[in-house]
């Protein structure tokens, strides 16, 4: 497989949910941020030629220097930065991998295997089959169903997904213009 993929690693949130002072993607892990075992593991998948970061200017200096490595800086919210990424993407790449870069634990094997099956169906993503019990309820919180388990799915990442080339022009039209650091 000759496919070029841009990964986009998304390190840019702020503890909402943790009683920490650092947040959870820069809380250490052997010595080294949880964010850069993500980008070192990404890194070492053969398609991968180039990373963008979205996280706070603050954390730059965090990751290791090296080529093909575009930060974009963070918005308010997961999707704003996420989109602030797409500026930045090579003409060049056909596939787009975004990974939480509070998740570490992902595998080579994974990763290929999601990758490979976004070359083939246009878009791919890790995933879980739920095991414990959902219930849906209703607006006063009354429970109305057990939802078969087998199947519902709990997504994760990376999520990967082709680029559609004729539509990059839509990025600029609607104005994200976020600035970029290169390292």
């Amino acid at each position: 497989m000759n496919t070029f993929v841009t990964v986009i690693l998304v390190a840019g949130g702020t503890r909402m949910w943790m009683s920490s002072s650092t947040s959870k993607q820069f809380l250490q892990l052997k010595v080294t941020p949880v964010a850069v075992h993500c980008l070192e593991a990404l890194s070492n998948i053969p398609w991968v030629r180039e990373v963008i970061i979205a996280c706070y200017t603050i954390y730059c200096d965090l990751f290791p220097k090296r080529k093909n490595l575009i930060f974009a800086h963070n918005e308010e919210c997961r999707q704003g930065y996420v989109w602030n990424t797409l500026e930045h993407v090579s003409a060049s790449a056909d596939l787009i991998c975004i990974h939480d870069a509070a998740r570490p634990l992902l595998t080579e094997e994974d990763t290929l295997s999601v990758i490979k099956k976004a070359n083939t169906y246009g878009a791919a993503t890790l995933a879980v089959q739920v095991k414990n019990t959902i219930k849906a309820v209703n607006t006063e919180g009354i429970v109305q169903e057990t939802l078969d388990r087998t199947t519902l799915w709990e997504v994760q990442t990376p999520q990967v997904v082709v680029v559609l080339k004729h539509q990059t022009h839509n990025i600029r039209r609607l104005g994200c213009y976020p600035s970029t650091i290169r390292k």
